[in-house]
């Protein structure tokens, strides 16, 4: 009798035990989802690898191929980096070098609405974010959050093209300093295009053509050689008389 108390005990406290990791294990995907968005129908089944710093993420990112892969392949790649993420995310919210990379990168495995909603957090909660340049030659410390700036411009466009604007325009005048030529030139080119598409406003035009101006100065670095041309091209369009 004594014995079969025992192991009754014994299985309740294992019991007790089970749950209580079970419950850990829902908080643990219960932040993210509660503060950025839901998880996908795929969540549960997706494989995912434990990691806890920036340069795991960075390691598992690289680790599999993110295009030029038979679709099935791809998803599965980006699903298990989505859950990867998510799970990195809930364990180390305060590492923000972590959080920021992973926000960036981890939009590809879901749909566009949750998309928008993962970089319009990163956007909201990190923009003067100083992303790392030790390990990237021509990368300044505002490269994520104006090319995340710049998707979520190209996701707007669609619906309210002044907000698109706006959005381009806010990391442009907050650092232009602070992110890199190419990058500056992708996103200039496109507010130009912008601008033609919406209402070229004279306030509109002359700000162009400043940010023009001191990025020509800069047309022979190595990064621009592809991409000035595209730039010039929007710059005449801007101003047929000149």
């Amino acid at each position: 009798m004594i014995d079969n108390i025992k192991i009754m005990r014994f299985c309740l406290i294992s019991l007790l035990s089970l749950t209580l990791m079970s419950g850990c294990s829902d908080n643990e995907s219960e932040w993210f989802s509660t503060n950025i968005t839901n998880h996908p129908s795929w969540y549960g089944q997706a494989s995912y690898v434990e990691v806890n710093t920036d340069d795991g993420i960075s390691k598992v990112w690289q680790s599999k191929k993110r295009c030029c892969v038979k679709q099935a392949q791809l998803d599965l790649n980006n699903r298990e980096f989505y859950k990867t993420c998510v799970k990195a995310i809930n364990k180390n919210i305060s590492n923000d070098r972590l959080v920021v990379l992973c926000l960036w990168l981890m939009g590809g495995a879901v749909d566009t609405p949750r998309r928008i909603k993962i970089k319009e957090y990163l956007l909201d909660h990190y923009f003067h974010h100083q992303k790392r340049t030790d390990n990237c030659v021509n990368c300044k410390t505002g490269d994520i959050t104006a090319r995340v700036s710049k998707t979520l411009a190209y996701y707007y466009s669609k619906t309210d093209i002044n907000k698109a604007i706006d959005t381009v325009e806010k990391p442009l005048n907050d650092g232009f300093t602070d992110i890199s030529p190419w990058i500056q030139v992708e996103m200039l080119t496109y507010l130009g295009k912008l601008y033609l598409k919406a209402s070229l406003t004279e306030d509109r035009k002359n700000w162009f053509n400043t940010a023009y101006k001191k990025l020509s100065l800069q047309r022979d670095h190595e990064t621009l050689k592809r991409r000035i041309g595209d730039l010039d091209k929007v710059h005449k369009e801007i101003n047929p008389d000149q």
